[in-house]
């Protein structure tokens, strides 16, 4: 994360938690947002493969070390592909998985994006 983005987030009174390992700290939350690794973003395929898998959420890894009341959110389209590094497909009937719902929520944009509207 940029620090100007951190800094920002914290000048806003937020605190923010650093870690390289995603079992930490998931005991204290309640929304669990997650998105793949923006490989552009890397100055090199090399740097981005260094958290390749390091993030990957699975039904054991949320039974372990969240609250039972933890939502599982994640932006649409979400890549299940073995090599990639979000998510497995065991939390697809979760019941606290919302992405399903954060799709049928979804509004195009002019653009054809979707904008997912999760207040509902």
């Amino acid at each position: 994360m940029p620090d100007y983005v951190i800094d920002n987030i914290e000048n806003a009174g937020q605190k923010i938690t650093i870690t390289d390992q995603l079992e930490d700290n998931l005991d204290q939350t309640d929304i669990l947002y997650l998105t793949r690794i923006q490989e552009g973003r890397f100055p090199s395929q090399e740097k981005s493969n260094k958290y390749r898998g390091k993030f990957r959420l699975n039904r054991n890894i949320y039974t372990q070390h969240c609250k039972s009341n933890t939502v599982i959110m994640h932006p649409p389209a979400r890549d299940s592909r073995k090599q990639a590094n979000e998510m497995d497909n065991d939390p697809n009937r979760h019941p606290k998985l919302a992405i399903f719902r954060q799709a049928d929520n979804g509004l195009l944009t002019p653009h054809g994006a979707v904008c997912t509207d999760t207040r509902r």
